[in-house]
């Protein structure tokens, strides 16, 4: 037993004795922090506010004094001290020198408390003294717990309380320079850019003034979202930057994004749309599937991309927008994931895998199991609702049947070449029962111009409106100067009331809508250089009083002009953009656009500018123009892209930049079947909260219930007074709200809960409250490694293939039954290939055999072949193996799928190396299309990453017809019978 002698002595704002002597013992036991015992002596006073406090001295506890100058009170357990103590270790940030008399680091107090706390924590300063109090709750998954899972062993904990740590390193992220050092050197990215004409060159190519700061909860988010990836992952190469684009203006290229990785230039860029009134969920997932790009381009191998590109049933076809489609419609955690590539597929489901894991396990078990195994080297994720706010849902007869498939498609177009156009869509969805409908969907419809409008198709029965069903119908007028030629969807999502969703491409179903349009205008509205003008009068809405600032510039248009907006920025770095709720009016006569927007008294004082406005004609043809101020970076040989913005200055009242206040211990949550004999899903949920603001009154909620699938449903509570400009009551004293929802029938059963709150008061103040913790389980190294460890000597290698290899066939092995089907065969000799050289858990990699593969296992067998049985046995299966991927002779295999609709694969078997050509022929005998593949080595191209490829088009490029068609395999030495295939539309 080892026993610490120490002398303290404590000069400062301490009420001890000089000197006192006294006994200290640390012994380590099954708990992670150990226990410690010390001489009782009279507890350390100091004093905050003028008063005396006693603070602990446990070890953890004077480490946490001296190094970060934190004082615990004396609720403090040392095993709560030493969490919080590991906790600021991880966080890179200022700490005392223990050579310098003066701390470095102002003195704080912490307190702990049961009630929940927004952020897990409170900051109070007062008279330049520092008292925090944190909540308990922060703690409970905070040290890793021993756990299984599966029958795999590892330590399951969160981050919650580093969060609430950075938001006190940070000062609530006010302090850009703790948040630039944390950023800088835990996860190697930086907010702060030398040079933006520099840094966008190879992108969107602009100056510093198209660009701002992050809110303070901006950068709480990115920071602690990319905690949230694995300890691997923190640090990624190419990623260097994280920018956001100035308050109210869109992406230059994609408008409608929120964000944008460019992975070849080493920097991501948020919008403002990112975060304006978006909930927790959203915003949290965006940072992750952002950061998960720089993963697909630096960190994944073109193996592992090529198989999650079979894996989710995608195809390179130089018809889609986007250059892929897939086959796939409902292994898909949202419609952007489907719509859009591999590489997008793979953000998304990474950032569900984190924030959401039990959508991507619902909707694509096969893709969560690929991100367990191949990314996150067996690290899971659980999303935890608080337990208080969760509820259960009953349903003899849930509803998991997705929406049936597109069988129909009706287009109908009316009008003459030179009027206006009346389209009606139609579309009908296979049908099997009651289950498989839809409810309203909306579609947006391109035409090939770029140009674009969107469609809602409703639920209709025997001509009557319905809340679903298997026929939709939606009906627009477009204008006589919209885009001629061809119009269509990229894709169509469909949506039933349990949030089953099926997505379908154009490959997927026929469409065919065409539109004459003589008249067609291409031309965007142009703003007249220079025309912008800003002015303010008073108004007032019953009794009280208001401005109006009123925007007005001049628009070139030949036609008419079908909406405009602008938004404007106040001088606070808080705010986001103001904008009018009404779209603006054009006087065609004189070509002038007014927009006006109302300025309360609760807005900001100071200077406002035009920043960005938005014009769309009525042929739908859009233009937006940035109103910038140069900064002093932009060098004399740069392009100064924009105009300046106009300004003006407003002086109001009363403003208010606080967000509302959601009183997180007063909200409760009863849930009671409608129908308690035979419980059908439909459930009365019925919810109370209290809210309370300090000027501009409480405006609105959006309640996100989450069901046991991950699919979250989002509800709204408006205030009385949404619509009014001004609060009528008193905002001050908190009030009591209820929302009463009705789930539907065949809700899905079991366990439901509140994930997230937003709340915005009338000033636009934004609070949101996020339910959810997420907990991380690790799983042991050895844990995996003794899975494919069939030896036992610590490590993969030829010796364990060697083996499995040896007890090929058997069904009473169960060290060489490495995946448990009960039987040694080739899953378990790929399973312990995949994993050979691991030593420590490494993310495996699934192969596809290959004869090039068998012959490398066989030569690194025979090369430590030590003679015995085992060895020889071992080597033979290899060998037989290798002679079954090395085919005998050339072969042409039937196509799949067959017939097809309107691509299929074609197998095939090489004996050996040769230029390969596909030739395909209609029945008459005429050359349709020749593949070439080039030259290939010995082997079988059977699956769809090695088989030749067609997707049922002629040598120029178009469809080709409904009938048989003929297929020849041409080597450089022989060349198989011709096979038959149908394409049947």
């Amino acid at each position: 037993m080892k026993v610490l002698k120490l002398i303290l002595f404590f000069s400062f704002i301490f009420s001890v004795p000089v000197s006192i002597a006294y006994e200290y013992q640390w012994i380590n036991n099954e708990e992670i922090e150990g226990a410690d015992s010390v001489t009782e002596v009279k507890p350390l006073q100091v004093i905050f506010l003028d008063e005396p406090i006693e603070v602990v001295t446990h070890s953890a506890s004077l480490r946490l004094m001296q190094k970060y100058s934190v004082y615990l009170g004396t609720e403090w357990s040392p095993g709560n001290a030493y969490r919080l103590l590991k906790t600021f270790e991880s966080i890179p940030q200022l700490t005392n020198n223990p050579y310098h008399v003066e701390p470095t680091v102002p003195y704080s107090l912490w307190k702990l408390t049961r009630k929940h706390i927004q952020g897990d924590i409170e900051i109070d300063v007062r008279n330049r003294q520092t008292i925090v109090t944190v909540s308990e709750g922060a703690f409970t998954y905070t040290e890793p717990r021993l756990a299984e899972i599966e029958g795999v062993e590892g330590r399951y904990f969160s981050k919650r309380l580093h969060h609430a740590v950075v938001r006190f390193v940070t000062d609530d992220g006010r302090d850009r320079q703790a948040i630039e050092y944390i950023l800088n050197k835990r996860y190697g990215i930086s907010l702060n850019v030398p040079d933006y004409t520099e840094l966008t060159r190879h992108t969107t190519g602009e100056h510093a003034a198209r660009f701002t700061t992050f809110k303070d909860e901006e950068v709480l988010d990115l920071v602690n979202m990319i905690e949230e990836f694995p300890t691997g992952m923190h640090k990624i190469t190419g990623l260097n930057y994280i920018i956001r684009r100035l308050d109210g203006t869109p992406h230059p290229l994609y408008p409608t994004a929120p964000a944008v990785a460019w992975t070849q230039s080493g920097y991501i860029e948020f919008m403002e749309s990112a975060f304006l009134e978006q909930g927790a969920d959203y915003i949290h997932r965006l940072i992750l599937h952002e950061k998960a790009h720089f993963l697909w381009e630096y960190l994944f191998d073109d193996q592992l991309k090529q198989d999650w590109i079979e894996l989710g049933g995608w195809y390179e076809n130089p018809d889609d927008v986007d250059g892929w489609s897939t086959t796939k419609q409902l292994e898909f955690v949202s419609a952007y994931a489907h719509g859009k590539n591999p590489n997008e597929d793979m953000a998304e489901s990474i950032s569900h895998y984190i924030v959401r894991p039990d959508i991507l396990r619902s909707r694509a078990p096969d893709k969560y199991q690929f991100i367990q195994d191949r990314i996150m080297h067996g690290t899971r994720y659980i999303s935890r609702i608080r337990e208080d706010l969760t509820f259960q849902v009953y349903n003899l007869y849930p509803d998991v049947v997705y929406p049936g498939r597109i069988i129909r498609v009706n287009i109908d177009v009316s009008g003459e070449p030179e009027a206006d156009k009346r389209i009606v869509i139609e579309i009908e969805l296979h049908q099997t029962g009651d289950l498989d409908t839809a409810q309203a969907s909306s579609v947006r419809i391109f035409s090939d111009k770029g140009t674009y409008f969107d469609i809602w198709l409703y639920p209709i029965k025997n001509g009557i409106y319905t809340d679903t069903g298997h026929i939709l119908r939606g009906e627009v007028v477009l204008s006589r100067y919209a885009a001629h030629g061809y119009w269509g969807p990229d894709a169509i999502t469909l949506k039933d009331a349990q949030g089953n969703e099926r997505h379908q491409s154009q490959t997927d179903f026929g469409w065919k809508l065409y539109i004459n349009s003589p008249l067609a205008d291409t031309e965007a509205p142009i703003y007249v250089k220079n025309s912008m003008r800003l002015s303010l009068s008073d108004d007032m809405e019953n009794g009280r009083p208001l401005q109006i600032l009123t925007a007005q510039w001049k628009i070139i248009e030949q036609n008419d002009i079908e909406s405009i907006s602008a938004r404007a920025n106040d001088e606070s770095d808080e705010t986001y953009s103001r904008h009018s709720f009404n779209f603006g009016t054009y006087d065609k006569q004189t070509g002038l656009a007014t927009v006006k927007l109302i300025i309360p008294d609760y807005f900001q004082t100071g200077i406002y500018s035009l920043n960005h406005i938005s014009m769309k004609d009525i042929a739908l043809n859009t233009r937006g123009v940035y109103f910038t101020k140069p900064h002093s970076s932009i060098r004399d040989e740069e392009e100064i892209l924009d105009e300046k913005p106009a300004t003006i200055h407003i002086k109001t009242t009363n403003p208010d930049s606080n967000p509302p206040i959601l009183d997180l211990n007063w909200i409760t949550v009863t849930a009671e079947p409608t129908n308690p004999d035979e419980p059908n899903g439909e459930t009365r949920v019925d919810i109370t909260f209290r809210i309370k603001d300090d000027i501009s009154g409480y405006s609105k909620t959006y309640i996100d219930l989450r069901d046991p699938h991950g699919v979250v449903h989002t509800f709204s509570h408006l205030h009385s007074d949404y619509y009014k400009t001004y609060f009528t009551e008193d905002p001050f004293d908190f009030k009591i709200y209820n929302k009463t929802i009705i789930l539907p029938v065949g809700s899905v059963p079991g366990t439901w809960g509140i994930s997230q709150m937003t709340v915005q008061d009338k000033a636009q103040n934004i609070l949101r409250a996020d339910f959810t913790e997420i907990v991380r389980f690790v799983v042991n190294d050895m844990s995996v490694i003794s899975q494919y460890d069939v030896n036992g000597d610590g490590k993969i290698d030829i010796l364990d293939l060697i083996m499995v290899a040896n007890a090929f066939g058997t069904t009473e092995n169960d060290s060489a039954d490495v995946n448990g089907d009960g039987a040694v065969n080739i899953q378990d000799l790929v399973g312990v290939a995949s994993h050979i050289g691991e030593g420590s858990l490494e993310a495996p990699t699934t192969h596809n055999l290959t004869a090039n593969q068998i012959q490398s296992w066989i030569t690194q067998a025979t090369q430590v072949d030590d003679g015995s049985p085992a060895f020889q046995s071992g080597i033979r299966v290899l060998q037989d193996l290798l002679l079954e991927l090395q085919p005998e002779k050339t072969e042409l295999l039937p196509n799949y799928p067959n017939p097809f609709n309107p691509e299929t694969w074609i197998p095939y078997k090489l004996a050996n190396p040769s230029d390969i050509i596909i030739n395909i022929y209609d029945s008459s005998g005429s050359l349709v299309r020749q593949l070439d593949l080039g030259h290939q080595s010995t082997g079988i191209y059977q699956i769809r990453s090695r088989a030749a490829y067609w997707d049922g088009r002629n040598k120029l490029g178009e469809r080709v017809a409904n009938g048989i068609y003929f297929y020849q395999l041409q080597t450089d030495s022989v060349s198989p019978p011709l096979r038959k295939m149908v394409i049947l539309k």
